[in-house]
């Protein structure tokens, strides 16, 4: 009875440490960590795009419709991103959904919309201003066939500067067989990297990078698909084929 008493007590004076320890290991209770913000490499926010757009294109060749809600089910911003997952510069008159084409939450996505599209000065801030508050690391332009913007020359554009600009990108098309729409999104994903020094300076230190994406077909009425470009590459019309690693 004793030694039944004895063991009593002192499994009564251990339950205070023991509630203390457990306490202690209560993330609840534990102290706030610093810890450093983290950024997402544009070779991993390619590669989550890329993900995205390729469970669209198979639910376009389903002849399955294209939801937000669908994108938003299935995507999932991966640790790391800032407020964006990428930018994304559209032509404003394709009336086109890049977070459906691209399989993302339109809240995920910085869109800027213009005819063509093309780059202009405050589509550029805008993108810096992303870079600097939100660490965004990745900027597609998304062009399509048969756009009928693509040659009209823009309001207030110099109209010799504009016709060696459609000139260049022609040569680019002819050379690399390839639509002209194609090499207009090749030619803009450059314009952005040489019209900021941020951007450019950002590119790198390997914080950014800019990528053109050509769409065929209509993807609110069946089948589409993507063809990705690396504006950065020596040969700007390779596939962009992003490889595990950074």
């Amino acid at each position: 009875m004793r030694r039944i008493i004895l063991l009593a007590l002192s499994l009564t004076a251990l339950a205070p440490a023991q509630d203390a320890r457990q306490k202690a290991n209560d993330p609840k209770d534990r102290p706030p960590l610093h810890r450093p913000r983290l950024g997402l490499f544009p070779i991993d926010a390619l590669q989550v795009m890329k993900f995205g757009a390729a469970k669209a294109e198979a639910q376009s060749r389903r002849r399955q419709a294209l939801t937000e809600q669908a994108a938003e089910q299935s995507s999932r911003k991966p640790e790391g991103a800032g407020r964006y997952l990428a930018a994304v510069v559209v032509c404003a008159d394709a009336d086109l959904d890049p977070a459906k084409i691209f399989g993302q939450k339109r809240t995920d996505l910085l869109i800027l919309a213009s005819p063509g599209p093309r780059i202009e000065a405050r589509d550029l801030s805008l993108i810096e201003r992303a870079l600097r508050k939100h660490r965004l690391s990745l900027c597609l332009v998304l062009t399509h066939e048969g756009c009928e913007t693509l040659s009209q020359r823009p309001e207030g554009e110099d109209e010799e500067l504009w016709s060696r600009y459609l000139q260049a990108t022609a040569d680019l098309a002819a050379e690399h067989k390839v639509p002209m729409a194609d090499a207009h999104g090749v030619s803009q994903s450059k314009l952005i990297l040489a019209g900021s020094d941020l951007l450019n300076r950002a590119r790198g230190e390997g914080r950014f990078q800019v990528a053109s994406v050509m769409l065929r077909g209509n993807p609110s009425e069946g089948e589409f698909k993507l063809a990705w470009r690396a504006a950065w590459s020596q040969r700007p019309f390779d596939s962009l084929r992003p490889k595990p690693g950074r």
